[in-house]
């Protein structure tokens, strides 16, 4: 028998379900979940009655899931996620670029817009890539975020393959003679671009890995070439520092080239005070001598005509 003092406080607790081996059914829905399973309860029994409010709570979810669906359907979810994290100090503080050679790190800053994309929470990493691959030299970019505010930038660059002169301007090549990139001009101040081969005129972007890949086989001739001239798309015009030019036929170049090195490494050719060496013709080599060098002959031929009159007169 109970006493009246402990009447009032005591609780009716709920039976819990036993299964047929009189074991209690303990499985409870978590604390956050019981109130929405109440009212969703009451939603669909209509003999339950509804507690005062849940109109207006479902009101308010109701507004909320189309402010949301708003927002993301206008695109402003980032932004918005990107204001929220700002607020609770995940900016980006620390950003490490590796892999750039050509492309300065302004440009890397710009594109990634990180004025209007600040925290690093809300920075979305594919729109960043596509950015950053819109720039004239990069080839391939890996972001990684480091959290709280850490975002680390690999770049991959496109090799230089030659700087092609056209119409007056100078672009850096690709070897597949895909232009990267426009520049000033050929003694671009980065030693890179400035050791890259010059080439000139049209058709030259298109066909110079054939010729880059004959001339590489003579070490001496690429040490000391200028630039290669495409002629008409037909032909080259290989130009050294000395100023001397080597004119290639529009076929064979291959064994033109080589009969011009045989005589280099045998006599010197083209170190010698000429202007040219013309292969254009089949059966035969053109020396055009320097002005100076061309007088000097003349002279010479002169005199040894003079000698072979006075030798002829003489017997």
């Amino acid at each position: 028998m109970l006493s009246l003092g402990r009447i009032g406080k005591t609780r009716s607790r709920a039976v819990q379900p036993v299964d047929g081996d009189g074991v209690a059914d303990r499985r409870v829905l978590p604390r956050p979940l019981r109130f929405a399973y109440r009212h969703l309860s009451r939603l669909v029994d209509s003999s339950a009655p509804m507690r005062a409010g849940t109109g207006s709570l479902l009101a308010l979810g109701f507004l909320a899931s189309a402010i949301a669906y708003g927002v993301y359907k206008g695109g402003h979810g980032n932004a918005i996620l990107s204001s929220a994290a700002s607020s609770a100090g995940l900016k980006v503080d620390a950003i490490r670029i590796s892999g750039q050679i050509e492309t300065e790190e302004g440009e890397v800053l710009a594109a990634l817009d990180l004025v209007n994309n600040s925290a690093l929470l809300g920075l979305d990493l594919q729109d960043a890539r596509q950015r950053l691959m819109a720039l004239p030299w990069i080839e391939q970019v890996s972001l990684r975020k480091y959290f709280p505010d850490k975002l680390e930038i690999e770049l991959v660059e496109k090799k230089p393959f030659a700087v092609w002169q056209n119409d007056g301007q100078f672009s850096v090549i690709e070897s597949d003679g895909k232009i990267i990139a426009r520049i000033a001009g050929f003694r671009h101040p980065r030693s890179r671009l400035a050791m890259l081969p010059r080439i000139v005129g049209k058709g030259a972007e298109k066909r110079a890995p054939e010729l880059f890949e004959l001339v590489s086989s003579y070490p001496s001739m690429v040490s000391r070439v200028s630039s290669f001239v495409r002629v008409a798309d037909r032909r080259w015009d290989i130009q050294l520092r000395n100023n001397v030019i080597v004119q290639l036929p529009e076929r064979r170049e291959k064994l033109a080239l080589a009969s011009v090195m045989k005589l280099d490494r045998e006599r010197q050719l083209l170190s010698r005070a000429i202007e040219a060496v013309d292969m254009r013709l089949e059966d035969r080599m053109v020396l055009r001598l320097e002005p100076e060098a061309a007088d000097k002959r003349r002279i010479s031929v002169k005199e040894r005509y003079k000698r072979m009159r006075k030798a002829e007169k003489s017997i």
